[in-house]
């Protein structure tokens, strides 16, 4: 009989591929709409920044905005961001709000 953590390794990375699909998904989806935006994970970590999943540039009725979507596929992890995360995002926002001149929007994103 295989030890259990033999059985465990599967399931974790169905469960990360679930997760990867979905932020496949609601990229598609979100940058459908507006410039998408590429974002230097690096460069962020280098500034203590909150890294971004996904990010654009969209016109609205008072000019452009750089939009932020967090890609949460459940209700825990919007709770976990409201927690730790939005503070690091924030940031993130700001800077890019300084570096575009432009206003900034986190968005929540759930995948249908």
């Amino acid at each position: 009989m295989a030890p259990a953590s033999s059985i465990e390794k599967p399931l974790r990375v169905l469960k990360n591929l679930s997760g990867h699909r979905n932020e496949i998904k609601s990229s598609l989806e979100f940058h459908s709409k507006g410039i998408p935006l590429l974002v230097s994970p690096s460069l962020l970590r280098l500034r203590n920044l909150g890294q971004l999943d996904l990010a654009r540039v969209i016109r609205d009725s008072e000019g452009w905005v750089v939009e932020i979507g967090e890609v949460k596929s459940s209700a825990m992890g919007e709770e976990q961001m409201q927690r730790g995360q939005k503070k690091r995002l924030f940031s993130s926002q700001h800077f890019l709000a300084g570096l575009f001149g432009h206003r900034t929007r986190l968005l929540s994103l759930r995948p249908k």
